[in-house]
């Protein structure tokens, strides 16, 4: 039995609907996942409004903390009036300032109590592996993701003469590891990679 037009016509934008809505959406190319441990302000203000009003930091660093989430918002004030440490969970992103430079912002997946002295900015990264690169005036490799871009320190990893090797000949390349402490006048983290999953990166 032939069906009329408009009902075949019905059936088969469903059917590409269908399959679209099941399909895997596309991996990003860059990204910076971060897991922190730290201290937490909120209802902090900024010129021209530029800032979230909640901040994380750890190791010197500081993030601005975005979510729109209230019951992390919730936990997000009772741990800062409590000088409790924060554990936190999100993405990066950068935020173009006009009245400020540019930022960081933390996109907030999950936020909990962190155990007590414990300070860290662990890292898994996806982006572009640069050798002998001129940074904070200096010849050192790089890693730049998501707009940011800092200093890949590679001495934890394993045979690191051999990583690098490996990473300058892949265009994207996927590190873990931790930030360095800020030392004084520092302006741009060094990224002490202890992973190499590179394999696993999307080619662009």
């Amino acid at each position: 039995m032939k069906l009329p037009l408009l009902q075949c016509c019905v059936l088969t934008l469903t059917s590409i609907v269908g399959s679209s809505a099941e399909a895997d959406p596309p991996a990003p190319v860059e990204f910076i996942n971060v897991e922190i441990s730290g201290k937490i302000e909120v209802g902090l203000v900024a010129i021209g409004g530029e800032t979230t009003g909640s901040e994380l930091s750890a190791d010197g660093w500081t993030f601005e903390l975005s979510s729109s989430d209230q019951q992390i918002l919730a936990t997000a004030g009772e741990l800062a009036q409590n000088q409790t440490p924060a554990y936190v969970k999100g993405r990066f992103r950068l935020v173009k300032g006009i009245e400020r430079s540019d930022r960081w912002v933390l996109d907030v997946a999950s936020l909990s109590r962190a155990e007590p002295n414990t300070e860290f900015v662990r890292v898994e990264c996806q982006g572009r592996f640069k050798a002998n690169d001129r940074i904070e005036n200096v010849i050192a490799n790089t890693v730049k993701s998501s707009g940011v871009r800092w200093i890949a320190d590679l001495s934890a990893a394993k045979n690191p003469e051999s990583v690098q090797q490996l990473l300058e000949k892949k265009g994207v390349v996927r590190l873990a590891g931790e930030f360095g402490k800020k030392q004084a006048r520092q302006n741009v983290p060094v990224f002490k990679v202890t992973h190499n999953k590179s394999p696993l990166a999307r080619r662009p």
